[in-house]
């Protein structure tokens, strides 16, 4: 008897779908624990892609003090025609692009509802406009 494995697709296993986009993000690394050094961990980012659950990432440079698993990022989110989101992240994979930066592969976390709704809305309008 043969066993053959189903197909496995990727895009299963997300639970939000994802929609390119192309909008500047503030970013800051929250690092688990801050000794007594005062580091400027502000950045700016351009998030190439976005849904419920994270987004994809693109930055000029790949600080260490990002790849620490115990840091997150704050992110503010301007979302067109909506107020900035400040949301809170953990990165998944970090990966060189071929334009000479880096992608920034990111997982929401602890996202209240509202906020996700907001995420999930724009995406929606997106969706529709690109359809047009």
């Amino acid at each position: 008897m043969v066993f053959r494995a189903k197909p496995w697709k990727k895009h299963e296993r997300r639970k939000y779908s994802r929609v390119n986009v192309l909008f500047p993000v503030q970013y800051t690394v929250i690092p688990k624990v801050l000794k007594d050094i005062e580091v400027e961990l502000s950045y700016l980012g351009l998030c190439r892609n976005i849904s419920g659950g994270g987004m994809l990432l693109e930055v000029s440079e790949l600080k260490e003090e990002m790849l620490l698993c115990n840091n997150l990022l704050k992110l503010e989110i301007k979302l067109p025609e909506q107020e900035p989101i400040c949301l809170f992240a953990r990165l998944v994979k970090a990966e060189k692009s071929p334009t000479h930066s880096y992608y920034l592969r990111l997982c929401f976390v602890n996202v209240e509802e509202g906020k996700r709704d907001k995420i999930v809305e724009s995406i929606d309008k997106g969706k529709t406009k690109v359809k047009r």
